[in-house]
């Protein structure tokens, strides 16, 4: 081997042992000052430090700024060293760089300065943002000729504004709005592939020149579906919202996910499009499902110092036939009523938009009002009127036998029910915001021992306002009011009347006693109703609330809101306590009434599942 080769291996054999006695030697040091001060793990023994902001830090900016800075992130886990310390605040200088050239700051200095001789150790993070730049042109280049459809030529179709300062998520936003347009007319490869950015730092101005492919033009080709079990795959395949030939458009595959996933039939629903086009120039496209169990038993237990103790219990199968349907069978068993109901419902009824709905009910109602024992039918239509709105109407028939005073009598009642609802809130059984119309009318026939006709008319009206960003505090309202015409008070149904008073009406008072009252003080009902409360709804920790409450109402005699008694309007307050769980809050209210009568108790509780409206 030559002498200059060995030479040369030597020297570098030299050189490695070198740097590891030298790494070593460091590694000591640090060994030996961590043994000093205590572990590097211990959050106790590092070095506490305060950020401070030294330019522009206000608005939405400075809240970006603030979060996209490490040392105000991580200041609860202190660096065991100065040195760690100034590792953070450098890597600051590159985050806080990139936040602020995305602003259209592309001439922005941050610096940094740490002052020891404080305690604790200060961080000052030095700003200087310069002047922003300005969008001088933004330029759509199509690398494979324009495509015939009507794409945006004008950036500011695009939410871009020339001549402004330059923002870079409009930028790509801008982009991704740009893809979304040849998706949804019938290029699915369309996309962005080039995005250039020219800056002139002595006007500060930007060019943007963005290169588009727009891809072949395709439409809808095959379905397939795979995952499907108890579903009918030939139910899935019709809730589509596209034909085999179609012009393809993204837009309708959200829309058929989103359709898939409120049926409430899949735990999972992927939808996916092959990467390349068929012969006939169609894109297949592939549906993957996963099914949840579609059976369901729940138990409910309520108590009133009115209505006493109340247990309930339904069985509920929501794909019956294997297309959605939803078959619930419900039983009550409380001190005042004991029934037993069974409720259909199958949606896309003869079109997308409508749900078939059927009920069937046997019932057993003893109150200080009137006993009954009833059998009803129902059949009627819902439909989606619009993104709120929505409508339902059928036809039943119930027969009863009544018990009022002793008077007892049998009745077959015939009815047109029908309902219009707008409903806004954000959930059911919890709402924080948004509001609910119900406003529904009966027209009614009675046979039997008796013949008559009247018309039912009732609205209800709630409505939800958060007071705080994580929804801590709700203020929520609710009225409802209420009138039947056509025959005199005696010779309505005493159970088709109005009553109010009780746990889901005028907490304080007992359950129907608001309103006229015959010589043993017991409800008689009337022929329109009004109600109405308020809460405010403080959510203390995750799991507890405090509700008070007001609530207010009365029952009339005459359907003008007119009595020929009492028409004193009841109020009563209390407060409330709610514990939320999964499936919504459980409810302690204990209510007083402010103007009692000498036959109402001085408080009512109730405990039960849900708000009180």
């Amino acid at each position: 081997m030559p002498l200059n080769t060995l030479t040369i291996d030597v020297a570098r054999v030299c050189a490695i042992v070198g740097s590891v006695v030298l790494m070593c030697t460091s590694l000591a040091r640090s060994v030996d000052a961590a043994t000093a001060s205590g572990s590097s793990d211990d959050p106790a023994v590092g070095i506490s430090y305060q950020v401070e902001f030294d330019g522009a830090m206000g608005g939405k900016r400075g809240e970006l700024l603030r979060k996209s800075s490490l040392l105000v992130t991580l200041q609860d886990r202190q660096p065991s060293t100065l040195t760690a310390l100034e590792r953070r605040a450098a890597g600051d200088l590159r985050r806080l760089s990139a936040v602020l050239r995305s602003d259209g700051y592309y001439d922005a200095k941050v610096d940094y300065r740490i002052d020891t001789s404080t305690d604790p150790v200060t961080v000052t993070l030095i700003i200087r943002r310069g002047d922003p730049y300005r969008l001088e042109s933004f330029e759509i280049v199509y690398s494979d000729g324009h495509p015939g459809i009507d794409l945006p030529l004008d950036p500011a179709e695009l939410g871009i504004e020339v001549n402004r300062r330059v923002r870079a998520a409009d930028v790509v936003a801008a982009g991704r709005r740009t893809e979304e347009i040849f998706w949804e007319h019938g290029y699915p490869f369309g996309r962005v592939v080039d995005r250039r950015h020219l800056i002139d730092r002595k006007t500060r101005t930007m060019r943007v020149i963005m290169t588009v492919e727009s891809g072949p033009s395709a439409t809808f080709g095959p379905l397939s579906v795979e995952g499907t079990d108890k579903v009918k795959e030939s139910y899935v395949r019709s809730i589509r919202p596209w034909k085999t030939g179609q012009q393809y458009d993204r837009r309708l595959l959200d829309n058929y996910r989103q359709d898939l996933i409120d049926t409430s039939l899949f735990a999972s629903v992927l939808i996916t499009k092959a990467k390349n086009l068929d012969e006939s120039g169609g894109i297949p496209i592939n549906l993957a499902v996963e099914e949840r169990e579609h059976r369901t038993i729940g138990t409910g237990l309520s108590w009133g110092t009115d209505e006493g103790f109340g247990l309930s219990a339904f069985w509920e199968h929501r794909n019956f036939f294997g297309e959605d349907e939803n078959l619930r069978v419900e039983t009550r068993i409380g001190e005042i009523e004991q029934s037993l109901s069974t409720l259909y419902a199958k949606p896309r009824f003869r079109r997308d938009d409508q749900t078939l709905l059927g009920v069937a009910r046997v019932k057993r109602e003893e109150t200080d009002a009137f006993d009954e024992t009833s059998a009803a039918v129902a059949i009627g239509l819902e439909r989606q009127l619009s993104e709120l709105w929505s409508g339902r109407a059928g036809l039943s028939l119930e027969l009863s036998d009544i018990t009022e005073n002793r008077d007892k009598r049998t009745l077959w009642l015939f009815g047109v029910p029908a309902a219009i609802i707008r409903d806004s809130r954000d959930v059911e059984m919890n709402p924080t915001r948004g509001s609910r119309l119900w406003l529904g009318v009966a027209p009614y026939l009675t046979t039997g021992d008796d013949n008559n006709a009247f018309f039912a008319g009732e609205t209800n009206i709630s409505a939800y306002k958060s007071l705080h960003q994580e929804d801590r505090i709700v203020v929520a309202g609710r009225v409802r009011a209420g009138s039947i015409l056509g025959e005199s008070r005696a010779e309505i149904p005493a159970s088709k009347r109005f009553y109010a008073g009780g746990g889901g009406s005028i907490r304080g008072y007992q359950f129907k006693k608001v309103g006229p009252l015959d010589d043993q003080n017991d409800p008689i009902g009337g022929r329109s109703v009004i109600e109405l409360s308020a809460e405010a709804r403080f959510r203390i920790t995750e799991r507890i609330g405090l509700v008070p409450f007001l609530d207010g109402g009365t029952v009339f005699t005459n359907p003008d809101f007119t009595t020929e008694g009492d028409d004193t309007i009841r109020w009563a307050a209390g407060l409330g306590g709610r514990y939320f769980t999964v499936i919504g809050p459980i409810r302690l209210d204990v209510a007083f009434p402010i103007n009692k009568r000498d036959v109402d108790d001085d408080f009512q509780f109730y405990v039960s599942i849900g708000q009180a409206f």
